[in-house]
Parts: C-alpha cells; structure tokens; sequence
C-alpha cells in the first residue's frame, strides 16, 4: 500500500500561514508576447478623504505597493498636486517613490481641461511640477510623464492643441492610455460597501470587477492589432484605490498568465503607435486607440474624397 505525503505538505504550508508567510508564489508563468506598462492616477491615495484614519490610509498605499514589488512591476504613479501639499500623503509620496515608481503630474487641482484656458491650464501644471520637485530630486527622478484628468484633452481639436502645447510647454510627455479599465466605477461600489461592511455585496463587486478587467483588455488589445496589424505595447490605467488594494494582484497574475509582460512606460512609449496623428477629439476621455481609430476613419472617408 501507497503511503500519502501530501499532509506533512499541507501541515507546513498552514504552520507557514499562521506565522504570516505569504502564499506561495506562482513558480513560473508563460513566456511574454504582449505587453502592458502599469500607471497609476491619483497618486498617492485616492480619496484619501474616505479613509476614517491614517492607518487604514497607508494600509491601502501599502499593500498596492507591496505588490508591485513582490511582483517586481515598473510603475509610473501620477499625482495630485494638491494632495502632495498634505504631510500624511507627501510622506505616502515618498513611500512609492522608494519603491521604484516613477512620478508623474497629475495636475494640481483633478480638473478637466475642459474648465480652463490654455494659460491657466499651463498654471496648473507648472504648480504640480514645483510641488513635486523635492521628492523627485531626492530620488533623482525628473518629472516627464503627464496624464490628463478623466483622459479629457479638449472638446475640439483647436482646444486639444491648445491643451497638448501647454503639456510640451511644461516639459512633459502626454501619457496616453490605451486601456482604460473604468475602475473608478467599480470602486465607487466597493467603498460603499466596505464602509457599510457588507463583506459579501462587496467580494461580488469584486468578482464583477475581474470579469471586466479580463473583457476590457482583450478588447482593447484587439483595436491595437486591427489597427497595427500586432499586439502593441499598452498602457494601462489603474487608481489608487480600494478595490485595487485588494485585487491588483490578481489583475497582474492573471494578465501573466495570459501571456501579458510589464514593462515601463519608457518602454511602452517607444512602441510608434504613440507617435501617430490624432485627428478626432471629443468632450469625453476615451482610450487613445479610440482617437486613432476615428482617425483612421477620418482619413478613409473624408481625405479622401
């Protein structure tokens, strides 16, 4: 007769759990064909606001951290400037900044473009950049990358010019997204029933929340490749959010084994996707394949007449 050692195994891994180990890692994933570069709006907390107390503020800043290092992910973090003004979270700042993650300007105020004037638009971030200044230089960071508030550059293209010049004039890099994963929407949920501790309506928001990540990204990463004929190099949007606390590692396992690869959006950006016309622009924020896409409608349908 066969003697079982599988329960000196499970005995071990509970002992392990007990004392605080962390779940056995995947021990490998497929070989990367397509690739994402993680970004992360809000920086460094969003909502901070909705937190009862610092330590659950840097328990949710923690974990998300946490994992991007466990997981060794590049991270591009873009920030509020007004928020960086706090102590509690420019201390948060400093945190994600020792982790590796690269800042970006977020604006000062989380504003659409759509309420400002091309000079006030550029005021607001040149504040962002002075105010994060500090903490880039004592991590020999340069501030490089901007993303647009709601992903909304203009109603008309003279405006979306007009926006885009004053990001150039700044001395940023416009960080497109081509996966946007409307986890805001999620979140709002998820924090409502988190403060109500309604543990089970949360944990199937949740699961809502994986089902929509998993359609999104395949979605959008069939656009890329009906427009350029392959997978391009993605960037993808997350927020600082509850429901990423709890779910980021998962999103990254997940898009591992379905053969994603993280890369920085250094990298991401040398994909010449980024560098192509954009002649369509609308109130709303859209994925940056949505402009090209448009744009490649534009051009079959009116340019050539």
């Amino acid at each position: 007769m066969l003697r079982s050692h599988r329960f000196p195994f499970l005995i071990f891994v509970c002992i392990g759990k007990f004392l605080g180990c962390k779940d056995p890692q995947p021990e490998s994933f497929p070989k990367p064909n397509k690739y994402i570069a993680l970004t992360i709006d809000d920086g460094p907390l969003t909502h901070y606001y909705s937190y009862p107390d610092d330590e659950l503020r840097w328990d949710t800043v923690t974990k998300l951290i946490d994992v991007v290092q466990t997981r060794h992910i590049p991270v591009t973090l873009f920030v509020i400037g007004r928020e960086a003004e706090v102590p509690s979270m420019a201390s948060m700042l400093y945190k994600w900044a020792s982790a590796g993650a690269e800042l970006g300007n977020h604006t000062y105020n989380h504003r659409s473009f759509n309420e400002f004037s091309g000079v006030e638009w550029l005021q607001e971030i040149q504040k962002t950049n002075q105010i994060l200044s500090p903490i880039s230089l004592a991590f020999k960071q340069r501030i490089r990358y901007f993303r647009y508030p709601f992903l909304q550059e203009g109603e008309t293209l003279a405006r979306e010019h007009e926006s885009n010049r004053a990001v150039r004039d700044a001395g940023l890099i416009n960080a497109h997204v081509t996966i946007g994963t409307d986890d805001w929407t999620f979140n709002e949920k998820y924090m409502a029933l988190e403060l109500k501790q309604d543990w089970a309506a949360r944990y199937e928001v949740g699961q809502a929340y994986m089902r929509h990540i998993h359609k999104t990204v395949a979605y959008w990463d069939s656009v890329g490749t009906a427009l350029e004929g392959r997978s391009i190099k993605h960037v993808m949007m997350l927020h600082a959010n509850r429901i990423n606390r709890d779910y980021l590692e998962q999103i990254i396992d997940t898009l591992k084994q379905k053969g994603y690869g993280f890369i920085s959006l250094d990298e991401a950006y040398r994909d010449p996707i980024y560098g192509q016309e954009d002649l369509w622009a609308t109130k709303n924020g859209v994925s940056f394949l949505e402009h090209l896409k448009q744009t490649k409608l534009y051009k079959e349908h009116v340019l050539k007449r």
